[in-house]
């Protein structure tokens, strides 16, 4: 007898979790809101929930989860722009854009990465960065009027335009900028004459990051090699460069290189490069008397 009531346990049991996982399954079923459809939709891919393979089932939530922490966190729309999902080397990341600024021809795309505890991203006080542009193109209007282009893409910042004084940034933002010049203007045989001039600049706003001023024959009046930030003139494509010269700075160093390309005639075109520098802020600035 003990041995038939303990099958029949058995089997209420079996059937008691058959019913349980079968109301589970019913009450929380997955739906797409209409945010997400939105974004299925734009990609040609199906709007119902149970068409989607797993992958993008899984894709579609994660990109709910990362744009949803980006608007609670600032208290605004952002824009959704894409999403990598985690390789091998590479962990999951979105870009994003605040609907209040747009894209800034990219400067103001956000990227979201998974963390231990949630989700980090990398958006700054928009307004620190404008100022700082701002600042450094003002500096390079002063030398060459308009005859310059300038373009930047913040590398981090740690303040806010409440804690600046004296439109000092404190060494807590710096940028990656390319500024391109002609050989008019300055010839990369005197470049350290500008740049001398411009590392005074930037210690006195205390900026700090890597800055490259590209030497050019003259500017290209092709608009779309302009596009992508000048990207399509580094590093001599298109033998339009004569050189460039880096410098990258903090409150404590400043490290210089430079590269300079040879005449056309030249074969192979065997370009001269520095090995670079590092100098003191204040060693840097004594070079020339154009530091006093």
């Amino acid at each position: 007898m003990k041995k038939i009531i303990t099958i029949f346990a058995a089997t209420i049991t079996a059937i008691a979790c058959l019913c349980s996982c079968g109301r589970t399954e019913v009450t929380t079923k997955p739906t797409l809101n209409e945010w997400q459809k939105s974004v299925l939709e734009a990609q040609g891919l199906p709007t119902d929930y149970e068409q989607l393979t797993p992958k993008q089932q899984h894709t579609i939530r994660r990109i709910w989860e990362m744009i949803s922490y980006l608007n609670e966190k600032y208290g605004e729309e952002f824009i959704y722009v894409d999403y990598i999902p985690a390789e091998l080397n590479q962990g999951e990341r979105l870009m994003a854009y605040p609907r209040s600024r747009g894209t800034g021809n990219g400067e103001y795309i956000v990227t979201v990465k998974a963390a231990e505890d949630g989700f980090a991203d990398n958006c700054i006080d928009f307004n620190v960065s404008d100022f700082a542009e701002k600042l450094t193109n003002d500096f390079l209007t002063e030398r060459f009027g308009d005859n310059y282009k300038y373009f930047s893409c913040p590398l981090g910042c740690q303040i806010t335009m409440a804690d600046m004084e004296d439109a000092k940034f404190q060494w807590k933002y710096g940028a990656d900028n390319c500024i391109f010049i002609t050989e008019a203007q300055c010839s990369i045989n005197n470049i350290e004459d500008l740049t001398i001039d411009y590392v005074k600049f930037l210690n006195e706003h205390q900026l700090s990051g890597t800055h490259r001023i590209e030497v050019l024959k003259e500017f290209p009046t092709d608009q779309s090699l302009w596009d992508r930030g000048g990207d399509e003139l580094l590093g001599n494509k298109d033998g339009y460069s004569t050189g460039f010269y880096v410098i990258t700075l903090d409150e404590d160093r400043v490290h210089t290189y430079y590269v300079k390309y040879g005449p056309e005639s030249a074969r192979p075109w065997i370009p001269v490069f520095d090995e670079g520098t590092d100098y003191t802020p204040e060693e840097y600035l004594s070079k020339t008397k154009q530091s006093e």
